[in-house]
């Protein structure tokens, strides 16, 4: 089969639908006029024949003008030349196939043959009786075409569910031209368009109709109302699955074919054996296909969901019809309803197509199909309004496109995107309210809570019937099933989830669900990450502090326990409540600035060194930068640090002076401390840093000083000097972990 572009063949069928409603119009205002609504009236008491009941006047018709009112009752027409007619009930018959016989139905043609010839004439008598009983006779001239307003609204009904049908099946073959089923359902619009149009012309006319156009028309709603029940059969013969070989539906036509020839040379005994009694078995007929396809389909649940919808506008549209004009016809009643308002109700099928597209993928149509319906729909509607604004209104090329361009821009295309959100995304909450929730869900306090919010987040966003943990665990979230089914990988606590059946089962899954659900599931873990660096950086908060008041405030008032007089165990109690103090200090207030911290470092260790008699040399104008700040854990090992290297010297250095220096450079920051005592082994004091680098202890305090370097990722040098010992200290000003997530070392927490 030779496909075309799917925006091509949509065009096409609106194009077709457009131009036979157009010959319709046409064809129902190209009628002599008399500007009068009529309505059959029962056999009166004082006259022998029916009348037709005037029931309304249009007050520019030439009626009207001739003094005729609402109110009167029309018994006859006449033409100047002699020739008459006296009126009947049957003559306003909505459809010729009413009528029992054949040859009343010639009868009621050849009527409607003479009444045309009469009003054809430039003046028409027409026998009237008053309101009072009285007759009357009066002159018009009957207008030549029927005003366009004029014509009724069952008239536009069938006309809109004609052009209706052509598009929306236009539109399923267009982007399924290779399949049977969306071939057969496509074959149906154009019979039921036939059908509708002509019923349209005949079946609103004001009163007569030529005679040989009446038949054709008539022949032709025949065709259009056999040939749709014989292309619905079809289409559930081959869909959702092929019960029957190809040449099947093909027989179905000929015999369809054959019927519509007898009955059009009226060879069959009745004209409700020709179309009414051939309508109800089709109907019958559908009805028991979509009960095999039902039965047969029970295991496919996709199948199934689009089956029952599809089935459901077929039956509720088609069966309406049949139901409340051939059934009662068949054995020998009356219509229910009119005709041109049950041919309302086959516009149904084609909404139920068109909702089932969206809801259930009908005929593998998915999002893409909405798409392109409504760039086509867009692009006819400028190329509309553009040729309306320069044939009706008179204006030039440009302005009109221009004008045409803004209605559709201001207009159409809000309208489209207000329809796409609806039908196809189906997606009520906004993104601002979906990340809330998802953060929401990764800070909960327990796993089991943090699972259970995340299943109603998902049950938020697509109401399944189905939510249940998934056996195939997936890196992504996929769609099975033809969109019945979507697997979410695991996350938020939750072992991976199998979703089926969304929106309560009225709906499958598509490719902006898919997309949304990667995008929800790729937010929900990085959400899940961020929960975890913070649980992590607690528990490492927690940690430390732990491990700071163990080994630095517990270590030193266990010594001041065992210290033999009451000076030394002020000073371990004072040293002790420094550490207490700087651990205070990092809980409220995190970073501190770098001025502070020497400024603090600097008073601690001068009182210290005063206490023990020995004279601090430490310059006041050290570069100390105050927007540089310092992590919690840098100065609280800077604070140690030096606490360690003042203590070794008051305890075993021998010393009179101490020179502190300190300063920055590149994102690093050195301490230097000298002091003029008896000295240390340089080797052996940097091989016993090593080692209680390594082993967590070691002598004179180099464990714990080497310890506190190692953490943050420094160097700890014994540089050599002429008199007393030398320790250098380079600390970075960030802290390890800062670094690793990009932190600058020079530019961060500014104040």
């Amino acid at each position: 089969m030779l496909k075309r572009s799917p925006s091509l063949v949509i065009l096409c069928a609106l194009a077709a639908g457009l131009l036979l409603g157009g010959l319709s119009v046409v064809a129902a205002v190209d009628q002599p006029w008399l500007g009068l609504r009529l309505v059959a009236t029962e056999q009166s008491e004082t006259a022998l024949e029916p009348r037709l009941a005037v029931t309304g006047v249009a007050a520019e018709g030439p009626a009207a003008a001739a003094g005729v009112t609402a109110g009167m009752h029309l018994q006859a027409i006449a033409d100047g030349q002699g020739r008459q007619l006296t009126l009947r009930a049957e003559d306003l018959l909505e459809e010729p196939d009413f009528l029992p016989t054949y040859e009343a139905i010639v009868d009621l043609l050849a009527r409607q043959d003479l009444a045309a010839g009469i009003l054809a004439h430039d003046w028409v008598q027409l026998s009237l009786i008053d309101p009072e009983g009285e007759p009357q006779t009066v002159w018009l001239a009957p207008a030549p075409m029927r005003p366009i307003g004029q014509l009724p609204a069952l008239f536009w009904v069938q006309i809109v569910t004609g052009v209706g049908a052509m598009l929306i099946g236009g539109w399923v073959l267009a982007l399924r031209q290779d399949d049977r089923g969306a071939m057969m359902f496509a074959l149906s619009a154009p019979t039921l368009a036939v059908s509708a149009f002509c019923s349209a012309i005949y079946g609103t006319r004001e009163l007569a109709l030529d005679g040989g156009l009446f038949r054709v028309l008539a022949a032709l709603n025949h065709w259009g109302a056999l040939g749709f029940g014989v292309a619905m059969i079809a289409l559930f013969l081959v869909y959702p699955r092929r019960l029957v070989p190809d040449i099947v539906p093909g027989i179905l036509a000929v015999a369809m074919t054959a019927l519509w020839v007898l009955d059009t040379a009226r060879l069959l005994p009745a004209p409700a054996m020709g179309i009414h009694l051939p309508v109800m078995i089709e109907m019958i007929v559908i009805l028991a296909l979509i009960g095999v396809q039902w039965r047969l389909n029970r295991r496919d649940p996709r199948a199934r969901a689009g089956l029952r919808w599809l089935g459901l506008s077929v039956a509720l549209g088609a069966g309406v019809f049949v139901s409340a004009m051939a059934v009662p016809l068949v054995f020998g009643g009356e219509q229910l309803m009119s005709q041109g308002l049950a041919f309302g109700f086959f516009l149904l099928i084609y909404i139920g197509i068109a909702l089932g597209v969206r809801r259930y993928r009908l005929f593998e149509l998915d999002e893409w199909a909405f798409r392109v319906m409504f760039y086509t729909l867009g692009a006819m509607l400028l190329l509309v309004l553009d040729g309306a604004l320069i044939l009706v209104i008179g204006l030039d090329q440009g302005p009109s496109l221009g004008l045409s361009l803004i209605a559709v821009g201001f207009g159409y295309l809000p309208l489209r995107d207000l329809l796409w959100r609806r039908m196809v995304l189906r997606r009520r909450m906004p993104d601002h309210e979906l990340f809330r929730r998802v953060i929401e869900v990764a800070f909960t306090a327990t796993p089991v809570e943090r699972a259970a919010r995340w299943r109603d987040l998902i049950r938020s966003l697509f109401d399944p019937l189905t939510l249940a943990p998934s056996q195939t665990a997936v890196a992504v979230a996929v769609a099975r099933d033809d969109g019945v089914l979507l697997l979410l990988p695991a996350a938020a606590d939750a072992p991976a989830l199998a979703i089926g059946y969304p929106w309560r089962g009225r709906g499958l899954f598509g490719p902006a669900h898919l997309q949304l659900a990667r995008e929800l599931t790729q937010l929900m873990a990085h959400a899940d990450e961020g929960r975890a660096a913070y649980e992590r950086g607690a528990s490492e908060e927690r940690h430390r502090i732990a491990r700071d008041l163990h080994d630095d405030v517990g270590a030193r008032l266990l010594t001041g326990l065992h210290k033999p007089d009451l000076p030394q165990t002020r000073q371990v109690i004072r040293s002790a409540m420094a550490d207490i103090r700087t651990i205070a200090a990092g809980l409220a207030r995190g970073a501190m600035p770098l001025g502070r911290v020497i400024a603090d470092l600097r008073h601690e260790t001068g009182g210290r060194l005063e206490a023990a008699g020995l004279t601090l040399d430490w310059p006041l104008d050290d570069g100390a930068d105050d927007e540089v700040m310092l992590d919690y854990p840098v100065y609280r090992n800077l604070f140690g640090a030096l606490r360690e290297i003042i203590s070794n010297v008051i305890r075993h250095a021998q010393a009179t002076s101490v020179r502190v220096e300190i300063g920055m450079s590149d994102g690093w920051l050195r301490l230097v401390v000298c002091d003029d005592g008896i000295g240390l082994d340089i080797a052996a004091s940097e091989a016993g840093a090593s080692e209680a680098g390594a082993a967590g202890s070691g002598g004179l305090g180099l464990g714990n000083l080497a310890r506190r370097v190692t953490e943050l990722g420094g160097v700890l040098r014994f540089p050599e000097t002429s008199r007393g010992t030398q320790v250098a200290l380079d600390l970075p000003l960030c802290h390890p972990a800062r670094r690793t997530l990009g932190v600058s070392d020079t530019t961060r927490n500014r104040t």
